[in-house]
């Protein structure tokens, strides 16, 4: 997973919001490296989704991936 946003962050354009929340983790997942993650994500139907990182166990969330959440508004 870290390596597909490396890319991306090398991709980038220079859309500011996306490219700090892309670095933001990227440095996670770099802290976290070696341990097993858990991907969850909650639909909000027509105002997007939300996508978070936990542990394996998905007992808590450890990362909001805050690209993919809709701007307010």
């Amino acid at each position: 997973m870290r390596r597909i946003y490396e890319k991306r962050l090398r991709r980038s354009a220079s859309d500011a919001r996306h490219l700090d929340a892309t670095r933001t983790l990227v440095d996670f997942l770099y802290s976290v490296q070696g341990d097993t993650l858990a991907m969850i994500t909650i639909d909000g139907g027509t105002n997007g989704y939300e996508m978070f990182l936990s542990g394996a166990d998905a007992s808590r969330i450890t990362f909001w991936m805050k690209m993919f959440s809709r701007p307010p508004g």
